[in-house]
């Protein structure tokens, strides 16, 4: 059986690939590959993966996970799959390094990426053959990575813009390092990376590589793209940032929806940008850096126009 992980990142038409081939799993099946769900993926393995990662690593959470338990709800819910044994299976999640808010609240990318994509790593059934992500311009990530933390932060712990910024600039994030971790977590498996920029004109070369030769993506049909969340305006972000300043966070924080349904992302409304000029010709200058170590490393395949 080959295995493809795909792993995301956030933000990078992640939700995109994952509604082509949910949309067409009919069609996979067909041709005996087999897509499992992301959110059955995410709730029934990685949300328990993390649960033991954390424990492992001193993380003090509500719900523990430990290695028996973890092992026994892995083996259910892998267990219909590998009764199937499909020619090629594929999963994703893109939460398997982390979430938006460990990026925010840190200024870094995914600061328990080791610990997650190890504990996802060892917690499968099988090999993974081929491992797919995708990496974006540090300015252009944490503002989207911003704007869905915002979607579920809590007053807990909240992170302002400001200190959001703080952070990344002066912690500065590296994809190449991010990509290293992938590696060590995944040793045996072949990892292909592709620029978000770059997926208008790659999108149909991915899809096709993860599915393998005997299914044609050609044939997949289109999903509804009404499903498609966009990320939040500037306005609506800007008015949620006046609300929090001006009133208390709870409030801040009731309010994002409405925000985010009176000022829709549009030709109106432009999506979200924290930076000025300087802070995010510092970022790009950093992501070219560091996309170019990615290019370079032998360990890794690019996926390019």
């Amino acid at each position: 059986m080959r295995v493809v992980l795909h792993g995301g990142f956030h933000k990078t038409a992640t939700s995109f690939l994952q509604g082509v081939l949910q949309r067409n799993r009919g069609y996979l099946a067909r041709q005996n590959i087999t897509y499992l769900h992301h959110r059955d993926v995410r709730r029934q393995f990685t949300v328990p993966c993390q649960l033991n990662a954390y424990e492992k690593i001193g993380v003090n959470r509500r719900t523990r996970i430990s290695d028996d338990e973890l092992q026994a709800m892995t083996e259910e819910f892998f267990r219909p799959v590998l009764d199937q044994n499909p020619e090629t299976l594929i999963i994703s999640d893109e939460n398997m390094a982390g979430h938006c808010g460990h990026c925010v609240q840190r200024g870094m990318l995914y600061h328990f990426r080791r610990a997650f994509m190890g504990g996802f790593s060892n917690a499968l059934p099988f090999d993974v053959d081929e491992v797919y992500l995708s990496v974006r311009n540090y300015g252009d990530f944490f503002a989207a990575a911003y704007g869905e933390y915002l979607r579920s932060a809590t007053t807990h712990r909240f992170v302002t813009e400001e200190d959001m910024k703080t952070r990344l600039l002066d912690r500065m994030p590296s994809w190449h390092l991010t990509m290293t971790s992938v590696a060590s977590a995944f040793p045996n498996s072949e990892i292909r990376i592709w620029r978000y920029e770059d997926f208008s004109s790659l999108s149909g070369k991915v899809l096709q590589q993860m599915i393998g030769p005997t299914a044609d993506v050609e044939r997949f049909k289109v999903p509804n793209s009404r499903n498609v969340r966009p990320s939040p305006s500037q306005k609506a972000i800007e008015m949620f940032v006046q609300a929090y300043k001006t009133g208390s966070p709870e409030e801040a924080l009731a309010k994002r929806q409405e925000f985010e349904q009176a000022f829709p992302k549009n030709d109106e409304n432009p999506g979200y940008n924290p930076w000025t000029s300087e802070e995010y010709t510092k970022l790009s200058d950093a992501y070219e850096e560091h996309w170019s170590k990615i290019v370079n490393n032998p360990r890794f395949t690019v996926i390019s126009p």
